[in-house]
């Protein structure tokens, strides 16, 4: 509540005011920016809205700044800092992005890059989330885990809906949390390349982690490869595809394995879909998103399995009159089945949401959204739960 507190009274004595040019010299200029967040809502018991261990997205100040150095047209670096609940500050995104042919729209960029997979991990957050919660394919903590393994299908099982805190065997010490499909909230480290026209843009990349786990160091000797086609069918309506494949599993846990399957790569593999359609006051978006691990496993049969999952997603946003919205968004996230003792089920707890709620722009920079949530899980310590938050927001 303090921290609360201390956000709401920095969103009312500062001025707005909006990215700054701090300074230039004929191409070459700096700016600087950043965002100040708060979202309060009562304690999420059964974790439903946790990004990792110890936080949850419906409960948390954030703030933000960010800064582009251009030396040219051609050659810029980008970063962002963030800072969520007063926490050591993490670099969110730094990068060097390099623009070779004047007047074509071709970039690369070298660093911890934007994410190219799916739409929402590009471009969902601030103010273009309608709402306050995340899909929960990009979102939602599995019981996946890079750092461990089960001892077989049974262990698995075992741990069904326990994304946020995952281990095995009593060793409390070694609990952490699990990977989502997609994580959002953070960026991989490598290199990307992209090229748009009026109607098509076409990006790919190879970093160190896995859309599940983005990573600065590379813990396996393995990369993912990553690629996306954004098509803009009309003015009203455009189409993505995505894919991804890569190594997930680190090095040394696959020591631990048995001999048989040691030397194998384990992977994560992703596919997703997503449309988006906008006409007057309307503007809806549906995403849906496949992906499969390579199970990791002391014992058989689990380790030659796949653990397979389906997340999809569909909102509406609604604006009744400038600055003010409606907005609703529903999900669905299953999985498939593996090999268990009593047979064939699914290896996690299926996942149902609805979130509704309203969003008011009081000044070009500062905005307020509040949202009514309602989860329900097929597993876990709390299977069904009804949610309330508030947010501001204030772009500087």
């Amino acid at each position: 509540m303090r921290r609360l507190g201390f956000l709401c009274a920095a969103l009312l004595a500062v001025p707005p005011a909006g990215a700054a040019e701090i300074w230039s010299r004929g191409d070459a200029r700096l700016v600087i920016g950043g965002e100040l967040q708060g979202t309060y809502g009562p304690d999420d018991h059964g974790f439903f809205n946790y990004s990792d261990y110890g936080h949850s997205l419906l409960r948390q100040a954030r703030l933000g700044l960010s800064a582009e150095v251009r030396a040219s047209e051609q050659l810029a670096v980008l970063v962002d800092v963030q800072s969520e609940n007063l926490e050591v500050p993490h670099v969110y995104a730094l990068y060097l992005r390099v623009r070779p042919f004047a007047g074509r729209r071709f970039d690369l960029q070298a660093g911890r890059v934007p994410p190219v997979f799916g739409r929402f991990a590009r471009s969902g957050y601030g103010g273009d989330n309608p709402l306050i919660g995340t899909p929960l394919a990009y979102q939602y903590l599995t019981t996946v885990r890079p750092d461990a393994v089960p001892n077989g299908a049974e262990g698995l099982l075992a741990v069904k809906g326990s994304g946020w805190y995952v281990g095995w065997n009593d060793d409390y010490e070694s609990y952490a949390a699990g990977l989502p499909i997609v994580a959002a909230r953070r960026w991989d480290t490598g290199v990307q390349g992209s090229f748009a026209t009026d109607r098509v843009r076409v990006s790919a990349a190879v970093t160190q982690g896995t859309l599940g786990n983005p990573r600065f160091h590379d813990d396996n000797d393995g990369k993912q490869v990553q690629a996306r086609v954004h098509w803009r069918i009309s003015p009203d309506l455009a189409v993505g595809v995505s894919g991804a494949r890569g190594a997930y599993l680190a090095s040394e846990v696959q020591q631990t394995l048995p001999a048989e399957v040691r030397e194998r790569s384990f992977h994560q593999r992703a596919a997703g879909v997503d449309v988006e359609y906008g006409r007057g006051h309307w503007l809806w978006r549906a995403e849906a998103v496949w992906t499969a691990w390579d199970a990791g496993a002391r014992t058989a049969p689990l380790y030659d399995e796949d653990l397979k999952a389906r997340a999809v997603s569909v909102e509406g946003r609604y604006r009744l009159w400038p600055g003010v919205h409606v907005a609703a968004r529903v999900d669905r996230l299953d999985f498939g089945d593996i090999t268990g003792p009593a047979g064939p089920e699914p290896w996690e707890a299926a996942v149902w949401r609805l979130e509704a709620g309203a969003g008011y722009q009081l000044t070009r920079a500062l905005s307020l959204k509040a949202i009514y949530q309602h989860n329900r899980r097929d597993g876990g310590f709390v299977h069904e739960n009804d949610l309330y938050a508030v947010q501001a927001s204030w772009w500087f």
